[in-house]
């Protein structure tokens, strides 16, 4: 599997996280060959949406595709990830 970005805008209200990220973690437990949730960022798109960027490792686009469709959640761009530079560890932002 390769890495990948997913940026979904406008995907889910404030109030629908919980639901969201559940439904979408069942959805990725299905395709455990094809898919794998690393990590979300969670993007205020400054309207009362918010969006996200995702890395998942994934056979290809096909399959980001097909979890996003299950989980009902736009993929809007998906990025292969040429390689990984860390600085730092994520802050914890609690969550």
């Amino acid at each position: 599997m390769d890495l990948y970005l997913i940026r979904r805008r406008k995907a889910f209200r404030p109030d629908e996280v919980r639901a969201t990220v559940a439904r979408a973690s069942a959805e990725a437990e299905r395709m455990p060959d094809q898919l794998r949730h690393i990590r979300s960022y969670l993007v205020d798109e400054g309207d009362g949406w918010l969006g996200t960027t995702c890395v998942y490792e994934a056979t290809g686009p096909r399959a980001i595709r097909a979890h996003a469709r299950a989980s009902g959640l736009p993929a809007n761009e998906i990025t292969a990830v040429a390689n990984t530079a860390i600085s730092r560890p994520d802050p914890d932002r609690g969550g």
